[in-house]
């Protein structure tokens, strides 16, 4: 009797259906360039360097990670301008100083008072997160501590901007 499993790829695996991946890179790149916008997208469902090189149309290009863990990888395969879309934790800070120390422009996202001042410190370039959908993360735009961590960052010349993700935009047609 055969093992059923056999044929079963080791995990964690990247299973997908190249052909409808690559029609949704393309209607993605078209929409960005509609828009003329550049597209950097989030790669932690994929986690793949050959799908982070496909849509950025075969060579490396700016990107958006989860873990730090995905950083470095991305670093090592060519990427160098990576946003860090996790509100950073103080203690990461010295893991992403050395990630740019070797040249990679890794940014992060605070929403907080005590993170602007952590990378402030670390001089580590920081962007505001903006709460555009209630509950998900980041500043309300009529808070006024966004004053103050733009003032944190900005004083430490730290600040790259602000970004948001509207999380509740999926179901939107």
């Amino acid at each position: 009797m055969t093992d059923p499993t056999a044929a079963l790829p080791d995990t964690p695996a990247l299973l997908l259906d190249e052909a409808r991946m690559e029609r949704n890179i393309s209607r993605l790149a078209s929409h960005a360039d509609a828009l003329g916008v550049a597209l950097r997208p989030h790669l932690k469902t994929a986690k793949s360097i050959d799908v982070a090189r496909r849509l950025a149309g075969g060579t490396p290009g700016p990107i958006t990670v989860s873990t730090l863990a995905e950083a470095e990888v991305f670093f090592a395969a060519g990427h160098s301008d990576i946003l860090y879309a996790v509100g950073i934790a103080p203690q990461k800070l010295k893991r992403i100083q050395a990630l740019r120390e070797k040249g990679c422009d890794l940014v992060v996202i605070l929403d907080n008072e005590a993170q602007a001042q952590a990378a402030a410190e670390a001089s580590v370039p920081a962007m505001i997160e903006i709460d555009s959908d209630g509950h998900r993360g980041g500043l309300r735009a009529e808070d006024p501590a966004l004053l103050q961590v733009g003032r944190i960052l900005h004083d430490a010349e730290c600040l790259r901007g602000v970004m948001t993700h509207a999380g509740e935009s999926y179901t939107v047609r």
